[in-house]
């Protein structure tokens, strides 16, 4: 029953993101980056299997996020962000019955930084979980690696070189130092972006 529940919850964050050309695909990219970080940094099998969870699911709050903020071409408002933001702490809520709480911790914080600057944020460097800390890489930068209603999507070197400057700010430097390593094998497709979605086609996630 548990498995059957997950799967449907897995479908539903498939489902929202097919509706949304900018976001098609997304949880199965970061979760594919996800994994690598957690390999390069040697993380048992259990932990990595809470981290594919943690990562296919991490965006399924935003089924309470209103499609028209989500998809505004022109720079949020504070409110309009926060709006946004909840989804973290929607999503955890939505997954807590089924998995266990290292999983739901994962979604809660995935938005957090490691500095502790994010909004509301009530944890911090080492107090991140892990697994929180390395879904927080790998989704930044798929966002800006892919396109959005408010910019295109940049170049992977640039990507990269943000989060080299983001250690110790946005980024855990241990989990930051594990990305950058990865992201040298990383296959890469002729207009210069991570082939990440290309890896997926190739390699099933489970």
């Amino acid at each position: 029953m548990r498995r059957l529940f997950l799967g449907a919850i897995e479908a539903l964050v498939f489902a929202l993101e097919a509706k949304d050309k900018y976001t098609a695909g997304h949880s199965r990219r970061v979760t594919k980056l996800a994994l690598a970080i957690g390999k390069q940094l040697g993380l048992p099998k259990d932990e990595i299997e809470d981290l594919r969870w943690g990562s296919l699911l991490h965006d399924v709050g935003k089924i309470a996020v209103d499609q028209s903020i989500q998809n505004k071409p022109e720079k949020l408002t504070r409110v309009e962000y926060e709006h946004i933001m909840i989804h973290a702490q929607i999503g955890a809520g939505i997954v807590k019955p089924v998995v266990n709480d290292r999983v739901v911790a994962m979604i809660e914080h995935h938005h957090d930084r490691y500095d502790g600057a994010g909004l509301n944020q009530t944890v911090s460097g080492e107090d991140m979980p892990l697994g929180a800390r390395i879904m927080a890489a790998a989704d930044a930068f798929d966002a800006m690696t892919s396109d959005r209603p408010y910019r295109p999507a940049i170049p992977v070197e640039e990507a990269l070189g943000e989060i080299k400057r983001c250690v110790d700010t946005q980024f855990d430097p241990v989990v930051a130092r594990a990305f950058l390593k990865i992201s040298n094998s990383l296959p890469v497709i002729k207009n210069g972006q991570t082939a990440a979605g290309t890896l997926l086609k190739t390699n099933k996630i489970r």
